[in-house]
C-alpha cells in the first residue's frame, strides 16, 4: 500500500501593525466648485460655415479640340476595345451606329484612324459598297501617311 504523504508544515509569521506613532494621511481637501458664469455673459458663437455648393455639372463639349483633350488615349483605347468586343457578339448595323457616334463624338482623336477602318470593316460585312468606296476614299484623304493606306486601297480597287 501506498501512503499519503502529509505536507510539511508551514509557519506563519504574525502580522505585525503598524505603530501609533504612524497616522494614515489626512484626505484631501475637497474641490472648491468651478465659479459660476454670470448671466449677462453670452458664450460666443462660432463663425456660420460657409454654404456648400451645389455639384455643378461640367457644360456640354461641343468643339471636337476641346473633345480630343478632354478624351485621353487610353479612355478612348479602352472605348475601342469595347466596341470591338460589341461588334464581334452584337448585329452588325448596331455596332455601324456605335462606332458613327463614337467619330462624331470623338472626330479628331489620335485614335480616329482606327475608328474609321472598324467602319469601313463593318461595311464590307454588310455588303454595302458604295458605302465602302465613300468611306474608303475619305480614309485615304483624311489620313495620307496611314501604315493603313494598303488596306484601305484594296478596297477601292475591288468591285
Amino acid at each position: 500500500a501506498i501512503a499519503a504523504v502529509k505536507p510539511a508544515p508551514t509557519k506563519t509569521a504574525p502580522l505585525k501593525l503598524a505603530p501609533a506613532s504612524l497616522k494614515p494621511a489626512p484626505a484631501p481637501a475637497p474641490l472648491e466648485p468651478a465659479p459660476a458664469r454670470p448671466r449677462s455673459v453670452v458664450p460666443k458663437r462660432r463663425a456660420p460655415r460657409p454654404a456648400q455648393r451645389p455639384a455643378v455639372k461640367p457644360p456640354a463639349v461641343t468643339s471636337s479640340a476641346a473633345n480630343v483633350t478632354a478624351a485621353t488615349t487610353s479612355e478612348l483605347t479602352r472605348q475601342i476595345a469595347a466596341y470591338r468586343a460589341a461588334k464581334a457578339l452584337a448585329d452588325a448595323r448596331a455596332a455601324l451606329r456605335a462606332w458613327r457616334a463614337f467619330r462624331a463624338r470623338w472626330p479628331k482623336a489620335a485614335l480616329a484612324h482606327e475608328v474609321d477602318l472598324e467602319i469601313i470593316a463593318l461595311l464590307v460585312r454588310l455588303g454595302e459598297r458604295a458605302a465602302v468606296q465613300r468611306e474608303a476614299r475619305a480614309f485615304m484623304t483624311r489620313y495620307p501617311e496611314s501604315p493603313r493606306r494598303a488596306d484601305v486601297a484594296r478596297f477601292l480597287t475591288s468591285k
